[in-house]
């Protein structure tokens, strides 16, 4: 089995993509699924979110890419601005909204809140969407038989995930749900890309116009 898990290794930091029939999940430990999503530190997703916060909810579109510490969320969703840009690193957070207003704090989810009226814990989905608890909770998640997260509790927080998707031989979750703190949210990946972002990206239009 440790084999396997090298396996896995180069063919994610070599980029290559091997098609693994999604009905064959690869038959990992947990400890050594963990081992191989912790070097996952370039990732890039496309995705739906249904969100609901008390008596509001929101249907957005999102764009993700996270390298590292630093990241870049693109919603777009009924709320106000229509569309907002999160840019964040280990420093803090920049929101830029549809009208090129910019506004910063060090935490993306409270800067997310005060501007569009949504909550979203964007710091723990970071680890969330990839299939990991986030670091140094204690609470242990629940295993399913192929060594995946099928559920877990952390920090008043629900997380489900109910669909996972093979993308260069790694298994990521594809449908995720969250809820707690009076939040629900239904995240649907409908695309994955490892390594860094297309340049051409709905990420970088503000860049452009900068």
């Amino acid at each position: 089995m440790k084999s396997l898990v090298i396996v896995v290794l180069t063919l994610l930091i070599a980029g290559c993509s091997t098609p693994i029939p999604p009905e064959h999940p690869l038959d990992l430990s947990w400890q050594e699924r963990k081992q191989v999503l912790s070097h996952l530190r370039k990732w890039n997703l496309v995705g739906r979110l249904a969100v609901r916060n008390g008596n509001d909810s929101w249907q957005l579109t999102l764009h993700w890419s996270q390298q590292g510490d630093d990241y870049r969320m693109l919603l777009n969703g009924p709320f106000g601005a229509g569309r907002v840009n999160l840019i964040g690193d280990t420093a803090g957070v920049v929101l830029t909204d549809a009208d090129g207003h910019r506004y910063y704090s060090q935490d993306g989810e409270s800067l997310l809140f005060n501007q569009t009226g949504m909550r979203l814990p964007v710091g723990n989905m970071r680890y969330w969407v990839i299939g990991l608890p986030t670091p140094g909770s204690n609470d242990k998640p629940h295993i399913d038989p192929h060594g995946r997260i099928a559920t877990m509790q952390q920090e008043g927080w629900s997380i489900s995930m109910r669909r996972y998707v093979i993308e260069q031989a790694m298994e990521l979750p594809q449908k995720i749900f969250i809820s707690g703190h009076d939040l629900e949210v239904r995240m649907v990946v409908d695309e994955w890309r490892l390594g860094a972002p297309s340049p051409d990206s709905p990420l970088f239009e503000n860049d452009a116009k900068s």
